[in-house]
């Protein structure tokens, strides 16, 4: 796997106890863009990590979205994996923090599926001291084909339409043409994504005139962290993909450090 360096730009089922501190919550780990394939050889590993997850004394872990190939949480698209998953975090969020925010290949999770997690949202989640949490895929507005997708599946009509024979056809062929699949299938290999800095840098600012002093995000597949950093020093920061690295964030909410490397080194395995 590569090493993941940061380059800059611009300005079990045993019970365990809960995980407890006697000092502020200084770190929060951090997965993105896993897009585990209920199918896949990624799938046993990525559970691998999460009993891994389990067994560690980290205090929050937060999904940056993706965390599957697809994802719909409507009648007739769960999978064995997806509902481990959810069984994990409902166990999890017990001991630890879980949140959850979606990515561009996950849909009404936040809706259908908000009890598994400490917090969820669907397009970005704050906190008082200026951190963001979002996946990335709002970001560039020329994403067109996700945006409509989207909207499809949260209008309840639409959404009742999806569990239907046409719509399965109609997830089966955006699940064919979009994102990592389509990437994947046209050069054998996973690609990376060109970074749209134009749309990074306006997406960053008009955040940062908000008040957000920190953007923690996934969604274009790189294998190093990238970094756009603000005049005042706010910085939106892109996380390497789980799925091309294996790799895990560990971010410091005091510090501002922000530390990734292959899951088991970073849990101690």
């Amino acid at each position: 796997m590569p090493d993941c360096q940061q380059m800059h730009a611009g300005s079990a089922d045993a019970e365990l106890p809960p995980v407890t501190s006697s000092s502020p919550e200084t770190s929060v780990l951090l997965v993105a863009d896993s897009h585990v394939r209920t199918d896949g050889e990624e799938c046993g590993e990525f559970f691998d990590m999460l009993d891994a997850i389990s067994r560690s004394s980290v205090e929050t872990i937060v999904f940056l979205g993706d965390i599957f190939e697809l994802w719909i949480s409507l009648p007739g698209y769960s999978s064995a994996a997806t509902d481990r998953f959810l069984a994990w975090c409902r166990k999890e969020k017990g001991r630890r923090t879980v949140g959850f925010v979606e990515g561009n290949h996950d849909f009404n999770i936040a809706g259908g599926e908000g009890d598994a997690f400490t917090f969820s949202a669907r397009s970005h989640w704050t906190n008082e001291d200026g951190l963001m949490f979002t996946h990335g895929d709002r970001i560039d507005r020329r994403d067109v084909l996700s945006t409509l997708f989207r909207l499809v599946i949260d209008c309840r009509l639409m959404g009742w339409l999806v569990t239907r024979s046409f719509g399965k056809r109609l997830v089966r062929w955006v699940k064919r043409n979009t994102g990592h699949a389509k990437r994947g299938r046209r050069s054998g290999t996973p690609k990376l994504r060109t970074l749209p800095e134009s749309e990074i840098r306006r997406f960053a600012e008009a955040w940062f005139k908000k008040g957000v002093k920190t953007i923690l995000c996934g969604h274009f597949h790189q294998c190093q962290v990238y970094v756009y950093e603000g005049a005042a020093g706010q910085r939106l920061q892109i996380l390497p993909a789980w799925r091309e690295t294996r790799t895990l964030a560990r971010y410091n909410p005091v510090t501002g450090e922000l530390q990734t490397s292959h899951w088991r080194d970073l849990l101690g395995e």
